[in-house]
């Protein structure tokens, strides 16, 4: 009688997205994925280090943990680990989340920081790729923060975690609708500073981005109607198409990014912020192109559960 193992679960809440992965091991070592959601409720909308989470954004999260909650248990899930991110690392009222979230949706949620976040992003590159011995230079735009991560023969040599993000970068410069060239530059000008700090990488390192930001922008590359996980996933996005895609992103208000590209509303508003982060960190590294991931910080925690 074959052995048919149990699925675990994965849940990652971020700044503009909620992300739950299903998955059990395969008989190669690797994943063999059930189910695969993203929900975007923007938890950060508004938030700055030592503001609060507010109310509306709390029961947008909540709500959708509750339907997370009713899929998992439908999959008859053996275990199930959650984490939050950057939005519940600098909220005053984290605590009070997380503890509402206990109550009202039964799910224990961990708080990890910048740190735990990029290992378990390195953690799902070389897993799901099996490429622990090569250089890796790894990319992740979030909605609150950007980890950079270096490694080399899978051992992460330095991370740096950059208090920029698609959500808080629009909220403080990307005000205009359309973008204003003024503001575009002045953020840019910003972006260059900050990730001047970044640490040197071996120039035959590959090159991942992981995150929503990276997968849209490739898929708005792509002419995709609907996004298809599958059919964005190991692109190759290079500069030069990455600035065409960011001319067209420019030139077209919110409403019809969403309308004429097929973006989630919650992601047509902030993904010229995004796309301002790679292009920049393309800059900063000399590189021609990027791997695009969609193996972000759930698969790195499912491996993780599995005994990864």
């Amino acid at each position: 009688m074959s052995f048919l193992p149990s699925p675990c679960a994965a849940i990652e809440v971020g700044t503009n997205s909620l992300h739950l992965l299903i998955g059990e091991p395969n008989r190669d070592g690797g994943l063999s994925i059930r189910k695969d959601l993203t929900l975007m409720t923007r938890l950060g909308e508004g938030l700055t280090p030592g503001g609060r989470l507010l109310e509306r954004a709390i029961q947008r999260t909540i709500a959708s943990l509750k339907d997370f909650a009713r899929t998992y248990h439908s999959y008859q899930v053996e275990k199930l680990a959650a984490v939050g991110t950057n939005p519940l690392r600098i909220a005053v009222n984290a605590r009070d989340f997380v503890l509402r979230v206990e109550r009202e949706c039964s799910l224990r949620l961990r708080i990890i920081s910048s740190d735990e976040e990029a290992r378990l992003t390195f953690l799902a590159i070389i897993r799901g790729y099996d490429i622990d011995k090569d250089p890796l230079l790894v990319l992740d735009i979030g909605g609150g923060s950007t980890e950079v991560i270096y490694g080399k023969k899978g051992v992460i040599e330095e991370v740096v975690s950059l208090p920029v993000g698609a959500v808080g970068l629009t909220q403080q410069y990307l005000r205009g609708d359309p973008v204003r060239d003024e503001d575009w530059e002045g953020l840019l000008h910003n972006l260059r500073q900050q990730l001047s700090s970044l640490p040197q990488a071996d120039s035959s390192a590959l090159a991942f981005g992981v995150g929503g930001t990276i997968c849209t922008l490739m898929a708005v590359e792509l002419g995709l109607r609907e996004f298809a996980p599958r059919q964005v996933e190991r692109q190759k996005l290079a500069i030069p198409q990455l600035a065409e895609v960011i001319k067209r992103l420019k030139s077209l208000p919110v409403a019809e990014r969403r309308e004429r590209l097929a973006l989630h509303p919650l992601r047509a508003d902030i993904i010229l912020a995004g796309a301002a982060i790679l292009y920049t960190f393309l800059e900063r590294y000399r590189r021609e192109e990027i791997v695009v991931s969609i193996k972000g910080v759930r698969y790195g925690l499912l491996h993780q559960l599995l005994g990864g």
